[in-house]
């Protein structure tokens, strides 16, 4: 998969929290999560500046980009566990830190070859 149909997919399935994602989707989407908003901090604090916003009117705008691009994140989150044969809400076990050493290994695993629970291979 590459990068430009990664977005387009995780885009296009913005809360769709069922079925899977291979893991050249989920990174791929990540890095451009990354990307994005690390570009857009940058751009709005230069333009801030420039236009003389306030640092919290700057910060506003950086949040509302944030959760823009948060529920896709989440949903390509939750299809990479389904491809590994785990819960989307496994996601919440980097809570501990112990947790996140397993649950970094589940993404960058390869998925399930076969059908699982969560539909089949992609």
């Amino acid at each position: 998969m590459t990068f430009p149909e990664s977005i387009s997919i995780c885009i296009k399935k913005y809360a769709d929290f069922h079925g899977r994602a291979p893991r050249s989707e989920f990174w791929w989407f990540y890095l451009f999560q990354f990307l994005v908003s690390f570009g857009f901090g940058i751009v709005a604090g230069f333009v801030g500046r420039m236009l003389g916003l306030s640092e919290d009117v700057v910060a506003g705008l950086v949040v509302i980009l944030y959760l823009a691009i948060m529920f896709p994140g989440l949903a390509v989150t939750a299809r990479r566990l389904h491809d590994v044969s785990r819960s989307g809400w496994w996601m919440l076990f980097p809570v501990t830190i112990v947790g996140a050493i397993p649950f970094y290994y589940w993404l960058c695993k390869a998925g399930d070859p076969q059908e699982n629970q969560y539909g089949t291979a992609v």
